[in-house]
């Protein structure tokens, strides 16, 4: 006997389309990215005393480097 429910593949997260034209479903716990950089490039990130910066690269990718 096997339940349908452990063997049915996760589903994958919804992705906006690459244009930006789609709106996402955002979750609690969840941001856009354009809420957290607004208009700048980089946005800098205190956790545990150390100091991180997340940056958007021309090409829309996200670096985070300490």
């Amino acid at each position: 006997m096997t339940c349908a429910s452990a063997t049915k593949p996760p589903h994958p997260p919804a992705r906006p389309a690459r244009d930006g034209n789609a709106s996402p479903t955002v979750k609690p716990g969840e941001l856009l990215s354009a809420q957290l950089f607004g208009s700048a490039q980089a946005v800098v990130i205190h956790h545990s005393g150390e100091r991180y910066t997340l940056r958007r690269t021309s090409k829309g990718k996200l670096i985070l480097t300490k």
